[in-house]
């Protein structure tokens, strides 16, 4: 029997995926409570509303807790007739896991025809928002993790942050969906990597919660914060386009003296146009260190100038040309 609170739930829910009607949904299923509650909540909604959803698993090692996942979620699948596809990709960090699960999605998923579903809640943003702070990182760094954005040639939407759901928030959704006396009545597992502090996001997760004695409020500052760097860095996306339109001469060939023009009367314009620049067309982050070589390069009146990845910066009669 399902109570108001989670009717009511998975309506919202419904209503939102509702935009995603022309691609195949696809729920990104480790195992865990947060992907369990959401396998549940598309449970719902494929016996309530005929959803139609198929999983997509990943291995990232051969401990208990994975060989657990990888049975529960195959039994899920089995018991509620959805397609589930499970993928071996051991890794030994964080980062190593996001670069398997993103090839493999590219391969396979395009967004011309998928979605992927991701069980991230406002915990998770705020996690992501302190690990990108210590490792010392520019404004775009804060922004946490967004409801719905495109990497490479995959397209995520995060329900859980959708609703503006913390853990604490996520509703249970109980039903026929658990196969009873599968791990001793396990629905879910814990992954052993949790426990692991050598892992960034663990430490992270022991701070906050040691943080949040002292400290209530502190996610939902976070959380405030993190959606104002989110409307500065609109502003900012839409001055980057407006300044490369006044600059541009030709396909990434730009006017030397509008460049000099604005460096003396409004260096955040150009600082925010070149590191934007290089992040959308040459796929480079720079930083403060290379700006202030951008700045000497210009007023010196030199003639060439050496960036990371191959990169460089030519004048040639009053037209700057970034090439690679």
């Amino acid at each position: 029997m399902y109570n108001s609170e989670t009717l009511a739930g998975t309506s919202v829910l419904y209503e939102a995926l509702k935009k995603f009607s022309d691609k195949k949904i696809v729920l990104s299923y480790s195992g865990n409570k947060d992907s369990y509650i959401l396998f549940t909540a598309l449970c719902l909604l494929k016996d309530e509303n005929n959803l139609d959803f198929e999983i997509v698993h990943f291995v990232h090692g051969n401990s208990q807790s994975d060989i657990e996942a990888e049975k529960i979620v195959k039994s899920q699948a089995l018991a509620n007739n959805i397609s589930v596809a499970i993928f071996h990709e051991p890794i030994t960090n964080e980062s190593q896991g996001r670069e398997a699960r993103q090839k493999v999605l590219e391969k396979l998923y395009p967004s011309s025809k998928f979605v992927i579903l991701t069980a991230h809640h406002l915990d998770d943003v705020v996690e992501t928002f302190l690990m990108n702070l210590f490792n010392g990182c520019s404004y775009s760094g804060l922004l946490g993790i967004p409801v719905q954005n495109e990497i490479g040639n995959v397209l995520y939407f995060r329900p859980f942050i959708y609703l503006n759901c913390y853990k604490k928030d996520l509703q249970v959704y109980k039903g026929r969906y658990s196969i009873v006396g599968l791990l001793d009545n396990k629905s879910f597992v814990e992954d052993s990597m949790n426990l692991n502090f050598s892992f960034k996001r663990n430490a992270i997760r022991s701070f906050i919660n040691s943080a949040l004695v002292s400290f209530p409020y502190l996610k939902n500052k976070i959380i405030s914060f993190s959606l104002f760097a989110e409307q500065q860095n609109n502003i900012n996306v839409f001055a980057f386009k407006q300044t490369d339109y006044l600059l541009n001469i030709a396909n990434n060939s730009y006017s030397l003296s509008t460049v000099k023009h604005f460096l003396e009367n409004n260096e955040d314009v150009i600082r925010n146009w070149f590191f934007m620049l290089f992040k959308d067309k040459f796929k480079v982050n720079l930083t403060i260190r290379h700006f202030e070589e951008f700045k000497r390069f210009i007023n010196d009146n030199a003639k060439i100038m050496s960036l990371p990845n191959n990169l460089k910066i030519t004048v040639t009669s009053n037209v700057l040309v970034f090439s690679s």
